[in-house]
């Protein structure tokens, strides 16, 4: 793993820049499920850091390339009893594995803190594909173990979005 080296230019002209409010509302009082590959990962950090050793549940689908090279935080959160870390490394393996596979594979887990304990959904990362994979991924959930038909699986999600249990933050 090499580090690149890039060198920068500094101009004396002024540029503006401007810093906006993240949009998500992570209660302290309901379990917080994170789905954070990639860059998504940085609204998650502050919020497992200062939550940690709390009673609140936090649950982390975390995914990323590489394990090696690209899992930096494992031992942030390594020994935080409050928190379940589910990883998908998408090119360690012949198959790629990604978050929303993750998801479906802890459908039973997402189910119970989404129905039955009120947690709050929050995605953030790359907004190509992952968004709509992930959101995939939860109605196929919410339509196995809600037993629901697949219109009722959808309106359940959108009823999660009015409520402000699935939010979006992706760039």
């Amino acid at each position: 793993y090499q580090r690149r080296v890039r060198e920068a230019v500094v101009s004396t002209q002024s540029t503006g820049v401007s810093v906006e409010s993240g949009s998500f509302n992570f209660p302290p009082d309901r379990p917080i499920i994170m789905v954070g590959p990639g860059t998504g990962i940085a609204p998650f950090r502050s919020l497992i850091q200062s939550r940690a050793g709390t009673d609140q549940q936090l649950v982390l689908f975390f995914g990323c390339r590489y394990k090696d090279k690209d899992y930096l935080f494992e031992s942030e959160w390594v020994g935080k009893p409050n928190l379940q870390v589910f990883t998908a490394f998408s090119r360690d393996q012949k198959d790629k594995v990604y978050v929303q596979d993750r998801i479906r594979e802890q459908g039973k887990l997402v189910w119970r803190l989404i129905s039955r304990e009120g947690a709050v959904f929050c995605v953030a990362g790359n907004s190509k594909n992952m968004p709509l994979q992930v959101k995939e991924a939860l109605t196929d959930v919410v339509r196995a173990y809600g037993q629901l038909p697949p219109a009722d699986a959808t309106k359940y999600i959108d009823q999660l979005i009015k409520g402000n249990l699935y939010q979006n933050e992706t760039w």
